[in-house]
């Protein structure tokens, strides 16, 4: 038997009639020619049972029964799907059984919104049915549909129709019955009354098993409808709302929620309505148990990378569970994402030396879930900082541990450290707790996968002038790149230096420990080893023009310890930088040179006399220079001045030599160019120097000389670079002079060129370096080169080509990744069409490299970059191929 030919029968428009009546009885009369005579018995006996015996009951009994038959007796045994013309016929015959049998049949406030919603059911005219005729039409039909969502193939059409099925269901299980009265005066007997309490019995299990075995998000959709129609009683807002709460703490019922509500939306610009979801899910409940499922599956949206929007998703969950609950989220949320770095020496008394606390993936798990809560990186919701400032104190030993490293980890740790310190409540404090806590609580250890362990013990012991510099570079680290940052560390240790020193006077360290006297010889190194540092940044000279009073205090209390030479003379170096900038108060200066008069005795013969008779003369003339001053003289004492700073034991004053020469070269001063060949020779000798600062300023010494004489110079930064892979420099250090190096390139104009092989070579050196710094650095340098000279690189291309393909094929890190591949593109762009000239076979080991980045890596940047190389190099092929012909005529004159 054709039950699908059934379908499509009584589902078949008759425009011949225009009463509905009388087209559906002229359908069941072509239908019953049709049906086996099972049927037919099943259908008489039911219309025989049944209170209404109008058309539309018998049209949807006999659309049911078929439904039913096509389910049990041909779909379940079938091995094969539904052609299209055969599912269309079942789609509508469920559509035309919802139209009849659930939504004339549901209560007011739930059938007439559900009406209006079920835009693919038939808009059939009104009828007449009382309360018995609708429940029984409701019971059949939920029953029949309910029963054939078990067949997978016809799921998709009942799916389409899923709120009028559940708003059945609910109103099937959960309407409020009307008790039956002992004297007989209620419509509802106690007979009935029973039948309809065991039928909610079984609608509430059929309910349940739909929610089970339905798409989550679909279902919540659905509930929420159903509990937001205008005139939704209360017992189905109860009810719907109920389900949600369950809903929810299922394993991905947050995420369900999200899916159901913004389906494929751009939080960019409905960040609100992600709010409000937010605000639905915390205060859904107030069990704890709804707590605990719901924190639990923020964490795993916060952790995960296959949610799209995952982290700005979390933040807002976790933000508004803060804004209603601190107390749930500090318990439940902060604990845990911090928990990786609040291990106590508790915790680590039983273990033995260097065990394993915490591994590698632990540390960059949790720093990668601090970041994404509170490092802001758009307009939506991020958490207060201060919930984290139990743990500043081991993230910055895990900054002092890392940050001279290679690692991508030290980036997100100091955006923490950095976000913690800008909050002006406790930025003081932090520095004080940096600076002074002693030792740290956790050690951390370079793991064997390129991450940070956290272990039980220290891995070595560092003298003490070694963990000084550690923790004075790491905080100059911090606080470099801002200004206002700068500036507060600053004023920080000039106070408390200040308040040292008058202490110092007064105490009697007779009575003090070895452990003391060496904790404060510890402190008082970083401090100075800071403030010396930080005395050269721009930013913080410019703080102190504005409020100089911190650092003449502190001058004034060096002087009660004149063994400390450096840092006083770096003190008054710095105060010399202020009044150079010609401060608008002059009277705490003339004040600080009176104190300076007095004393200078103490430095007879030094160089600190001279530098105070300076400061004296620049606060007496209020910066001004006398009127009749010979320029030549002053100039040629500036040189002499210079060589003669560079021949100071102290490292300040060398390195402010090495400024001078530096200023005096790009001012073209005719005494230094003259001694070119002298100044050239001792900046090359200050290149040995151990100390980053004089290094950095001989370096920069070196590109102010290659501007002016670009010959003698460009080959001897060119080497420096090549032969730092074999010298103990920060990798900082390195990639700072690969890029002076392609700033005096683009310097040098037209006469680029003619330096090309060496640049190349030193780029191509530091490609194959160790550190992955110097690698990235390297490449987009070599990029840079390429792009100033114009692409002119001769023979060498192939061997920047071979070089690079081999970086993008075999680096582990995708920062050189990212850098080879911009060189690739970089080099498609320049080329042009002589890229296949150029290159020839050499391009096509490349361009599998490229495809194979595009297609299986997980960098999305990398494969975004790979993508566009591509489709340059695509794009030449296609104009190298396809050229349109040129329409001209050569002329010739014959002589």
């Amino acid at each position: 038997m054709d039950y699908h030919k059934i379908l499509n029968i009584l589902v078949t428009k008759t425009d011949e009639l225009k009463d509905i009546d009388e087209k559906l009885t002229h359908i069941l009369t072509k239908v019953s020619e049709l049906l086996p005579e099972n049927i037919k018995l099943d259908l008489a006996a039911e219309k025989q049972k049944s209170l209404d015996d109008s058309p539309r009951r018998e049209y949807l009994s006999t659309i049911l029964c078929i439904l039913r038959t096509l389910n049990t007796e041909v779909l379940s045994k079938s091995k094969t799907y539904m052609s299209v013309r055969e599912y269309r016929g079942v789609k509508a015959a469920i559509e035309m059984s919802i139209s009849l049998g659930i939504l004339p049949c549901l209560l007011p406030g739930i059938g007439v919104g559900l009406t209006k919603l079920s835009r693919n059911a038939p808009k059939l005219p009104p009828e007449s049915l009382t309360s018995s005729q609708k429940y029984e039409r409701l019971d059949l039909t939920t029953r029949t549909l309910t029963s054939c969502y078990e067949e997978i193939s016809l799921r998709p059409a009942i799916l389409a129709h899923l709120g009028p099925v559940v708003g059945a269901l609910c109103q099937l299980a959960f309407a409020p019955l009307v008790k039956p009265s002992e004297d007989n005066s209620s419509l509802m007997t106690k007979e009935q009354y029973s039948k309809f309490s065991a039928d909610q019995g079984e609608f509430k299990v059929l309910l349940k098993n739909l929610i089970d075995n339905c798409p989550t998000s679909l279902m919540m959709k659905e509930l929420m409808v159903l509990s937001g129609l205008e005139k939704a009683p209360n017992w189905l807002k109860k009810t719907t709302r109920l389900f949600l709460i369950d809903l929810i703490q299922l394993p991905n019922g947050v995420m369900s929620l999200i899916n159901a509500t913004c389906e494929d939306f751009d939080l960019g610009l409905h960040w609100q309505k992600l709010d409000t979801i937010s605000r639905l899910v915390v205060n859904s409940s107030t069990d704890p148990k709804y707590f605990d499922s719901i924190c639990k599956q923020f964490l795993r949206i916060l952790a995960s990378k296959n949610i799209k929007h995952a982290a700005v998703i979390a933040n807002a969950l976790i933000s508004t569970l803060h804004e209603v609950h601190p107390e749930i989220c500090a318990e439940k949320i902060i604990k845990v994402l911090t928990s990786t770095l609040s291990v106590t020496k508790e915790d680590l008394k039983d273990r033995t030396d260097l065990e394993v606390v915490k591994t590698e993936s632990q540390v960059e798990e949790c720093i990668e879930n601090l970041v994404k809560c509170f490092v802001p990186q758009s307009k939506c919701k991020y958490l207060p900082v201060e919930l984290i400032k139990n743990i500043s104190l081991p993230l910055f030993y895990l900054h002092v541990e890392i940050h001279t490293s290679p690692l991508l980890l030290k980036s997100k740790v100091r955006q923490l450290l950095v976000q913690l310190l800008k909050d002006e409540t406790f930025t003081e404090n932090l520095f004080k707790l940096f600076l002074h806590s002693g030792e740290p609580s956790l050690f951390y250890r370079l793991g064997s996968n390129g991450g940070v362990e956290i272990v039980s013990k220290k891995n070595k012991e560092l003298k003490l002038e070694e963990k000084a510099e550690k923790i004075g570079d790491s905080l100059l680290d911090l606080v470099r790149p801002d200004e206002e940052l700068s500036t507060i560390l600053l004023n920080y240790l000039l106070n408390w230096l200040t308040n040292q020193t008058n202490q110092a006077s007064n105490r009697n360290d007779y009575l003090r420990n070895e452990e003391d006297l060496i904790d404060d010889i510890c402190k008082q190194l970083i401090a100075e080893k800071l403030l010396i540092s930080l005395a050269s940044v721009q930013g913080v000279q410019r703080g102190l023009v504005k409020a100089p009073l911190p650092l003449l205090n502190f001058v004034k209390a060096l002087f009660t310890d004149s063994s400390n030479y450096e840092l006083i003379y770096a003190s008054l170096m710095l105060v010399k930088v202020i009044l150079d900038e010609r401060p608008e108060d002059w009277s705490p200066f003339e004040e600080l040179v009176s104190f300076l008069q007095k004393k200078k005795d103490q430095f007879s013969g030094s160089g600190l006399e001279e530098l105070i008779g300076e400061l004296s003369k620049l606060v007496r003339l209020k910066g001004k220079a006398p009127r009749f001053q010979d320029l030549n003289v002053n100039k040629k004492e500036n040189f002499d001045k210079a060589l003669q700073d560079l021949a100071d034991p102290l490292l300040p004053v060398r390195a402010h030599g090495l400024m001078t020469l530096t200023k005096l070269i790009e001012t073209s001063d005719p005494q230094a160019m003259d001694r070119k060949d002298l100044v050239l020779c001792l900046f090359r000798k200050n290149l040995e120097d151990e100390d980053s600062f004089v290094y950095l300023t001989a370096i920069n010494g070196l590109c102010a000389m290659a501007m002016k004489f670009p010959r003698d110079v460009v080959e001897i930064l060119a080497q420096e670079f090549i032969d730092m892979a074999g010298r103990d420099i920060a990798a900082e250090n390195r990639a700072k002079l690969g890029e002076i190096l392609v700033k005096t390139t683009k310097g040098l104009g037209d006469m680029a060129p003619a330096y090309k092989n060496i640049l190349i070579n030193g780029f191509l050196c530091g490609v194959r370096d160790k550190d992955s710094m110097v690698r990235a650095s390297s490449l987009s340098c070599l990029g840079e080169l390429c792009r100033v000279l114009g692409f002119k690189l001769g023979h060498a291309v192939t061997e920047v080509l071979y070089c690079v393909g081999k970086i993008i094929e075999t680096d582990r890190e995708q920062e050189c990744r990212r850098a080879g591949v911009l060189v690739i593109n970089l080099l498609i762009r320049g080329l042009g069409k002589d890229v296949l000239t150029d290159l020839g076979s050499d391009l096509l080991p490349v361009y599998r490299a490229l495809k194979f980045l595009r297609d299986n890596d997980n960098d999305q940047v990398l494969r975004l970059h790979a993508q566009l190389a591509l489709e340059e190099l695509d794009d030449i092929v296609r104009e190298f191929l396809y050229a349109k012909p040129l329409l001209q005529k050569n002329i010739y004159l014959i002589s």
